[in-house]
């Protein structure tokens, strides 16, 4: 039996792939590509299908995560996500909405960018 998030997870490595080789492409190369895009992005698709029983969508957080999730909203962070817990393979998020592929779903603004990137710094300085 197919796991569904390797499944996902190898598909997403070949559209990152083949993302990464359409700007250089040239001629008929173009036309290839961006078919393998396509039928790999309608993969994705059927194996997202496929799988939608499995997802046990969590009602509540605990309140460090409601507190987690508030501030972000306070200081302009927004989502199209929600956690969730994913039978087989643990905690994650599921969208709230459909989305299409390359869509973004979760925006943080560049201050905490900047810190993200310091606190890893430090952390990996010590």
């Amino acid at each position: 039996m197919l796991n569904p998030r390797n499944e996902l997870e190898s598909l997403n490595l070949i559209l990152s792939v083949i993302n990464s080789l359409l700007p250089r492409a040239q001629g008929d190369k173009v036309g290839v590509l961006l078919m393998l895009q396509a039928e790999t992005i309608n993969m994705i698709r059927y194996v997202g299908e496929k799988c939608d029983g499995g997802i046990i969508t969590e009602e509540g957080n605990s309140d460090a995560e409601d507190r987690l999730l508030q501030w972000g909203k306070d200081h302009g962070v927004k989502t199209k996500l929600q956690l969730a817990h994913f039978e087989g393979a643990g905690r994650g998020a599921v969208a709230l909405e459909d989305v299409d592929i390359g869509e973004t779903v979760l925006e943080i603004p560049d201050l905490f960018s900047f810190v993200i990137m310091m606190f890893t710094n430090l952390t990996c300085l010590t």
